[in-house]
Order: structure tokens, then sequence, then C-alpha cells
């Protein structure tokens, strides 16, 4: 079970584009969220999930590689409520178990993250 949203909420931010981590690092920044990593690769997150107040989480799905499906495995598991970001067809990428998961599509439009964030940081308020 997801722990209550501290004051601040925290965000992990899983995601192996510089770019895109400067951009949502800026992002939480203006909104008054934590960062939670960025974690680069699928092992550093899983070390995230695990060892950190975590209270929503943005997911690239493929990190140099590897899907991040067993990433939002682990977050599932604690209670945590996660966005996929891809460029991949998200009619056809997720696994079954995974399916109906939220997601955001590439190009990025960074109100559509924040509207994402707030639906899950808000799902765990009332949850």
């Amino acid at each position: 079970m997801a722990e209550p949203v501290q004051a601040r909420p925290r965000i992990l931010i899983v995601e192996d584009s510089i770019f895109v981590i400067l951009t949502l690092e800026a992002m939480c920044e203006d909104q008054g969220w934590d960062i939670v990593g960025p974690a680069t690769c699928v092992d550093e997150a899983q070390v995230l999930v695990q060892a950190d107040h975590i209270d929503a989480a943005l997911l690239d799905v493929n990190l140099g590689g590897e899907m991040s499906w067993g990433i939002a495995a682990a977050l599932l598991a604690r209670g945590i409520p996660f966005a996929f970001g891809t460029g991949y067809d998200v009619t056809t990428i997720l696994p079954e178990q995974l399916k109906g998961s939220r997601i955001f599509s590439k190009p990025y439009r960074i109100h559509e993250i924040e509207h994402h964030v707030r639906l899950m940081l808000a799902t765990v308020v009332s949850g």
C-alpha cells in the first residue's frame, strides 16, 4: 500500500534522455514536487522503487533497449501510481498485465504530463 502523499510530493523519474530529464525536473520544480532519481536504467529504477518514498512515477517505456515493465510491476506491488511515456503505438506496446496504464505520448507536452501527475497524486490522497 502506498504511503500518504507528503507536503511536497515525491515523483520518481525513470528516463534515459538527458533532455527529457531536464524538462521533467524543471516541471517538478515549478510544481513544488520533489524528484526521486532520475534513474536512467532499469536496475537504477528498481533500487529507487524499493528504497525510496515515492508518491508517483513517470516511466519511459524503453530504457536503452530494456523495457520498463518490471519497474511498473514493482510500483504496482507497492501501490504507487505511474504513467508511461512512449513514442510507440500505445494500442500495442503494453503487455497484457499493464493494459489500461496511464500513458503520455511523445512528443511530450508538459501540460499533459502535469495533468497525469496531478491525477496520480489525487488517487494517492483519496485512496
